[in-house]
């Protein structure tokens, strides 16, 4: 309740400013941004995971093109630390934002927000993984994680002759680095003749993964497969594995679709990734954020298809 009241005076004084304080009567339009005057400006919060990965920043860039010129942004990253963005949201809410944009850097971790939000009257849209407490957010926009995961393991397990010893770097502090990982399992756990002899844990930055994958080649010198839980960490797997002098032997995919997998299929360095749609995960995410500024209620959960992306494809969408 007190964080509820210190947010209703923050907009107040926003509003007496001439600010962009939040909008509590809707347009009346059934869909796409809102239209008005000055006194009409809406303010959307866009807290993302980590800005280490362009996958975010290109996101992000992608969202605040698809605002008008009724509304303002404030983009914060959490940088991979649960408190940070705790404190970026907090702030969020006290600067009166109409609806909050969220990439949760861990799905559990992040509830303390969610339920302030909640309290503050401010909808929560989540985007690129969902959350545990998935009843205290409005809408949910997600690549079909699984499907990644699986796609991942059924185009490795062909590239190997379906034999061979593989290793894995996940991240299981979030849903969808879960999601990713069961999937891509699952697909392998299809060839009894594959075997996962190691796995690694860490953040999804290369730098991250440089050292997780010199301690797998270190134990395990004879995999033929590598599987990342997304391409920044698989193009740091793919530094340690060539200055292993092992880049023919071991087969890498990861997920995410970024030109830095793209550039590395073209040169024979990886096998492949699967790619999420970051414009339409941004185009889903501002139009839930637009109906709930309108007053109206979108979808709970907008599930997309990635795209697996690999040298016979990756001339579609790669073109530096």
């Amino acid at each position: 309740m007190k964080r509820l009241v210190t947010f209703l005076l923050a907009a107040a004084m926003l509003l007496a400013l001439g600010g962009c304080g939040n909008s509590s009567q809707p347009s009346g339009q059934s869909s796409g941004s809102p239209q008005g005057s000055e006194e009409d400006k809406v303010l959307i919060g866009i807290s993302v995971r980590t800005f280490t990965s362009p996958y975010f920043v290109k996101i992000s860039e992608q969202m605040q093109a698809l605002g008008d010129e009724n509304t303002e942004f404030i983009v914060t990253s959490g940088d991979d630390d649960v408190s940070k963005q705790l404190k970026d949201i907090e702030d969020m809410i006290q600067s009166g934002c109409d609806v909050i944009l969220m990439c949760p850097a861990n799905s559990s971790s992040i509830k303390p927000a969610l339920v302030a939000c909640q309290e503050a009257g401010i909808p929560v849209v989540v985007f690129d993984s969902r959350v545990d407490d998935d009843e205290l957010v409005a809408c949910s926009v997600v690549s079909d994680n699984y499907v990644c995961g699986f796609q991942c393991g059924e185009a490795l397990a062909e590239a190997i002759g379906y034999k061979g010893k593989v290793a894995e770097y996940v991240d299981t502090s979030q849903q969808l680095g879960i999601e990713r990982a069961t999937g891509w399992r699952d697909a392998i756990a299809q060839y009894p003749d594959i075997e996962i002899v190691n796995t690694q844990e860490g953040a999804g930055d290369a730098a991250s993964a440089v050292p997780k994958m010199e301690a797998i080649l270190q134990a395990n010198p004879d995999i033929v497969g590598m599987y990342a839980f997304n391409d920044p960490s698989a193009n740091g797997c793919i530094s340690a594995i060539a200055a292993a002098g092992l880049t023919d032997q071991i087969n890498v995919v990861s997920i995410d679709g970024l030109d830095m997998a793209l550039e590395s299929i073209k040169k024979g360095e990886q096998l492949g990734s699967s790619m999420q749609r970051t414009d339409l995960i941004a185009e889903n995410a501002m139009d839930a954020a637009y109906k709930l500024i309108n007053g109206e209620t979108p979808e709970h959960e907008i599930v997309l298809d990635p795209t697996y992306i690999d040298a016979s494809n990756v001339d579609e969408f790669y073109n530096p």
